[in-house]
């Protein structure tokens, strides 16, 4: 839901309570309010005629009496005026609108009663200190029924007044407030997919308009660095192409010597009689081994070097597949250590398909060389997905494991926590895993302790975070 809209309907929720005050409880208290004030004024219009009779009737001044109904008499909403006497009987009548009068005679001095849209009230009329009777006066309610419904109706038209203008200024409100934002959601999207030269056209001064400035700004520094980090990663790359190109050279250069000397070493080794020195062949046989050594190496580096995958390279690659081709080309392997590998459902990734079984045959040989003695290898392979979207693979194994302390190094070129009578190798195996999985911008790490396994941690983009960046 945008901004916009929530602000909408914010500010039509405010409006629509507004609205229903103005509509129903406004014109519920006028009400309240008339009603009030027309039972003051009839009570006060029947004790004013009371008065006036019986001051008449004690002076014996009709003129007095008349005087009192005619005044009542000037008000058109007045239904009807009934006097009676001390026995509760009818002594005179005012009925103008030839109305039903009442039969029902015995409502309570000062009592106010609605009845059939008139107001009714009976008050006391004295004289000669004593009680004449009483003076009932219908009133009619039409005129305050009608003002009522007027109100409402002028109520009703301003609630629609004020929902209509309300909501006309809450899209002009939101579009400035919405319109500089949708702006800044644009070009923050463009600057996600590395367009940095995007401009952002918002004139408001207010808080918006100053993060458009900020955000402008930050594209320029980013800008900026970019242009640097280009300018720095062309020289980068240009020297690492110089040292690959310096490393296969050498390389190339030194194993064509190493081969010489192999090869002397095992003519001479042919060529020796029986009477040479005992040590003197071992000597010969040491030179052979450091050799071979050397060209392991040589050849090590050689592979390190040339780990190089172009992203036109990678595909979409069914992991389950790929770990299934590893094992059967270590199938001989295997069965001569007694190893037992287990393999979870794996997901699909983005990669290049030989540095990537490269990965796994890497991994899964080193499981299987290090296993504890006596014991059989046991690795699993499985594989889930993260909240991040990111995939992570795990390979566990119960070998023998590594010092924790010594995480930091089992990654780098040539470094071994074991000598190679130990165990063969040279020390470039999970090297080469780290590069493979950095070009796959992905993370490798590990999990051991020693004589309890190694578990190794791989994590990949997952295709739907790779289709989202594309």
């Amino acid at each position: 839901m945008s901004i916009g809209l929530k602000f909408f309907i914010c500010v039509a929720a405010m409006l629509l309570t507004i609205s229903s005050f103005v509509y129903y409880y406004y014109p519920k208290t006028h009400e309240e309010y008339s009603i009030g004030m027309l039972e003051n004024k009839v009570k006060s219009m029947a004790e004013m005629v009371a008065l006036g009779i019986g001051v008449g009737r004690d002076l014996n001044n009709f003129s007095v009496i008349n005087n009192a109904l005619n005044w009542a008499k000037r008000d058109d909403n007045l239904a009807y005026i009934i006097l009676l006497d001390a026995n509760n009987e009818t002594y005179a009548t005012y009925d103008p609108k030839n109305l039903s009068l009442p039969t029902d005679k015995k409502w309570k001095e000062g009592e106010i009663v609605e009845q059939d849209g008139l107001l009714i009230i009976a008050v006391p009329v004295h004289y000669n200190n004593s009680d004449f009777g009483r003076l009932i006066i219908g009133y009619t309610l039409d005129e305050l029924h009608a003002n009522i419904s007027e109100h409402r109706s002028t109520s009703l038209m301003v609630s629609f007044i004020i929902m209509f203008v309300g909501a006309g200024l809450s899209l002009f409100i939101s579009q400035r407030i919405t319109r500089p934002l949708k702006q800044l959601t644009v070009v923050a999207g463009e600057a996600a997919q590395g367009n940095y030269n995007a401009r952002i056209k918002i004139n408001t001064f207010d808080e918006v308009g100053k993060l458009g400035l900020v955000f402008q700004l930050m594209l320029r520094k980013i800008r900026n660095a970019m242009a640097e980090i280009t300018k720095h990663s062309s020289d980068l790359e240009e020297k690492n192409q110089e040292l690959v190109a310096f490393t296969r050279g050498a390389s190339h250069d030194l194993q064509e010597p190493l081969r010489k000397i192999i090869t002397f070493v095992d003519r001479v080794k042919n060529n020796l009689d029986e009477e040479t020195n005992e040590k003197n062949l071992d000597f010969l046989r040491r030179v052979e081994k450091a050799s071979e050594r050397m060209q392991g190496l040589i050849d090590s580096l050689l592979k390190y070097s040339k780990i190089d995958f172009e992203s036109e390279n990678f595909n979409d690659l069914d992991l389950q597949e790929i770990v299934s081709e590893v094992t059967s080309d270590l199938e001989i392997q295997i069965e001569e250590s007694g190893a037992k590998v287990e393999v979870g459902g794996l997901p699909k990734i983005h990669g290049n398909r030989t540095g990537i079984k490269q990965l796994f045959q890497n991994l899964i040989s080193n499981s299987i060389k290090y296993a504890r003695k006596d014991v059989s290898p046991n690795i699993s392979i499985s594989g889930k997905t993260q909240h991040d979207g990111f995939l992570e693979i795990r390979i566990q194994d119960n070998g023998i494991g590594f010092d924790p302390k010594y995480l930091g190094k089992i990654f780098q070129p040539f470094q071994r926590l074991h000598s190679s009578k130990e165990y063969s190798g040279n020390g470039i195996g999970l090297a080469i895993c780290q590069k493979v999985v950095r070009q796959h911008n992905g993370a490798i790490t590990a999990e051991g302790a020693l004589d309890k396994g190694a578990t190794f941690i791989i994590t990949f983009p997952s295709l739907a975070v790779i289709n989202n960046i594309s």
